[in-house]
């Protein structure tokens, strides 16, 4: 009894060493871009208005009765060119609150973007953008969505143009950078 006692002290002792040794190589590697999950929340206290993104070079296309989008102020489609790139489409939803935009309109843009995008008009949450929020696929006939993912900045909820999910957050955080500037006054 006193053999097994022994050799589990043993197994333990290794166990919990290797496992320190795992913890400590992984805080000790630096982290590459891949590593840090991506943000859709910035709660940067700015109430931003529509004049705030066309100062930065954003081109409203359409304007979107709100009716049906709970809690929005305003809705647009519009686009803006990046520097050294061909202009990219965002849809802009405004709340009266960062708070609102997270609580109010999370649901209705996760109803928007990505590989689960309601493609439906009549099943979607707000069909307002409907036309913008999807694009044909080439073979099939169906639907896939436009805006693959979304960016919560201040009171305005940004869904961002991109075939796959890590371009649509690039376009996102290519419109927060030209923000930036703004978002502190």
């Amino acid at each position: 009894m006193l053999a097994q006692t022994k050799s589990a002290k043993t197994k333990s002792v290794f166990t919990a060493a290797l496992l320190l040794a795992a913890i400590f190589a992984a805080c000790g590697s630096p982290a590459s871009e891949e590593d840090i999950p991506y943000a859709r929340v910035d709660s940067t206290p700015r109430i931003f208005e529509t004049s705030d993104f066309e100062t930065v070079g954003f081109k409203v296309v359409k304007q979107y009765e709100i009716e049906g989008l709970t809690g929005a102020t305003a809705a647009m489609h519009g686009f803006q060119k990046n520097v050294g790139a061909v202009p990219l489409s965002y849809e802009l939803r405004f709340y009266n609150s960062h708070d609102d935009a997270v609580s109010i309109g999370t649901s209705f843009v996760e109803d928007s973007v990505g590989k689960d995008a309601v493609m439906v008009v009549d099943d979607m949450m707000w069909a307002g953008g409907n036309k913008q929020q999807r694009e044909q696929l080439l073979e099939g006939g169906g639907y896939q969505a436009f805006y693959w993912d979304y960016l919560i900045f201040g009171n305005v909820i940004i869904l961002c143009e991109g075939d796959w999910v890590e371009q649509s957050q690039k376009a996102c955080d290519q419109i927060k950078q030209s923000l930036a500037p703004t978002a502190a006054g």
